[in-house]
């Protein structure tokens, strides 16, 4: 989470009972704290967030197979800030802050597929 979101450090709270539904990431960027509360999850194949900056935000993450790789797709809905200036420079930060994500995504996703390949020609 904090190479996906590019913060200094991240706290994880657990949801009710110790679940992933209702846990938290509370994400630190520099004196700024944002919070992001999982609010719908299907384990391995879909999570969505909701985050409280820079507006109120829902993050929807969908993971499927495309001929044995994963393909990972998200969805981004923000509410409309009220002042112009930040509404107007939303959408240019936003746009960098995606785009930046799934360069992090992608690189995880490679790590750990270069480290299956070293385990399975380890021998035992």
């Amino acid at each position: 989470m904090e190479r996906y979101l590019f913060a200094d450090g991240v706290d994880v709270l657990p949801g009710a009972r110790g679940d992933d539904l209702g846990s938290e990431f509370h994400c630190h960027h520099g004196r700024s704290l944002v919070s992001m509360r999982v609010v719908s999850l299907e384990p391995q194949r879909e999570l969505t967030l909701i985050a409280d900056q820079p507006t109120t935000m829902h993050i929807t993450t969908r993971l499927s197979d495309a001929r044995g790789q994963t393909r990972v797709s998200r969805s981004f809905l923000w509410e409309e800030p009220a002042d112009p200036e930040v509404a107007q420079s939303l959408r240019p930060m936003m746009e960098t802050m995606i785009a930046a994500g799934e360069g992090a995504i992608k690189e995880v996703f490679e790590e750990n597929a270069a480290a299956a390949r070293v385990r399975a020609a380890s021998p035992d």
